[in-house]
């Protein structure tokens, strides 16, 4: 699955590059994500070829607004205000859509809050949260910013004492 992303996040430096050396602007995300969509659905349409085996999460800023897509490997993206892929996601996308009213004008460190507490909730049961086993990235109209350690520690330890007794809830069934 790591050479799948490598593939994919190579094909888009190289989108964002052309665009970059044709037009002289950045190439809108949204397009990008469209981009990686198309090539992911090839995949699936070729016979001998398998998909790629990954699905990614892309972060930006566009036209000033802080945006968010995801891709699957079927093909299809999506744009979201918050969203969670990978193993027991979904129980912090339930956790996300319980509080999504409430997300829009809370500051930065609120919104952090809310994602380790999403990522809280759907921790396994006999493995402990930890700001070593979790990273959280800020993606704004100031740049890009990964959250040290210590700048996590805070937010770990507010998730763990909201968390309820026996620990985060069992994982979600479908």
């Amino acid at each position: 699955m790591t050479a799948d992303a490598r593939v994919l996040t190579n094909y888009m430096r190289m989108e964002c590059l052309n665009n970059k050396y044709i037009y002289d602007s950045p190439l809108n995300v949204g397009t990008l994500v469209a981009a990686i969509g198309d090539k992911s659905q090839r995949q699936t349409a070729k016979a001998g070829k398998r998909p790629y085996g990954v699905g990614l999460i892309v972060a930006s800023v566009d036209e000033g607004a802080a945006r968010i897509y995801e891709t699957s490997p079927s093909g299809n993206f999506f744009e979201y205000h918050a969203y969670a892929i990978g193993q027991r996601s979904q129980s912090a996308k339930t956790y996300l859509e319980k509080n999504f009213e409430s997300l829009a004008g809370l500051s930065e460190d609120e919104l952090v809050q809310h994602a380790v507490k999403a990522l809280a909730v759907a921790t396994e049961q006999n493995v402990e949260l930890t700001e070593r086993n979790i990273d959280v990235a800020v993606v704004s109209a100031a740049g890009y910013k990964l959250l040290t350690d210590a700048a996590l520690a805070p937010f770990v330890e507010s998730a763990k004492r909201d968390a309820p007794a026996g620990g985060p809830a069992p994982m979600d069934t479908d």
